[in-house]
């Protein structure tokens, strides 16, 4: 695959494609999250990777993982900074990675039906934010 990305970028613009190195970056941090799957849960962050490099490839603005049965989501989500919508319901978080809250154009996140007992703080950062799902969690609060 870096071959074929050095050589488009060479063709293009005579050194390797910056954009082809970030994507690169961002599937080999997908492929490495993947890689941590229990075998029971490979094939859901095997599609949950397919959905998240289409979302990236294509600047989109919605992704929907819900559903999928994935008890983590990887720290490449904070890239896809084109989401306005993002579903994560009906799966087994139990946390989420702080890069969450680079997803400031974010107005729907949709964390409903999960295990979720806390929230990062970086969620603050999500200003954007019109719908908030938080139902059927086990969410703490501290005092």
């Amino acid at each position: 695959m870096r071959a074929a990305r050095d050589f488009i970028g060479r063709l293009l613009f005579g050194q390797p494609s910056q954009r082809a190195r970030v994507q690169d970056d961002f599937l080999t941090g997908l492929q490495a999250w993947v890689d941590l799957a229990t075998p029971e849960e490979r094939g859901s962050r095997v599609e949950a990777m397919r959905r998240m490099s289409d979302a990236r490839l294509n600047s989109s603005a919605n992704l929907l993982l819900g559903g999928l049965g994935l008890s983590s989501i990887p720290e490449q989500i904070g890239n896809l900074t084109a989401l306005r919508s993002l579903d994560l319901y009906s799966n087994q978080l139990i946390t989420l990675p702080e890069q969450i809250g680079n997803l400031t154009a974010l107005t729907s996140l949709n964390l409903g039906d999960n295990q979720l007992t806390t929230l990062p703080e970086q969620i603050g950062n999500l200003t954007a934010l019109t719908y908030l799902g938080l139902y059927s969690n086990q969410l703490i609060c501290r005092i």
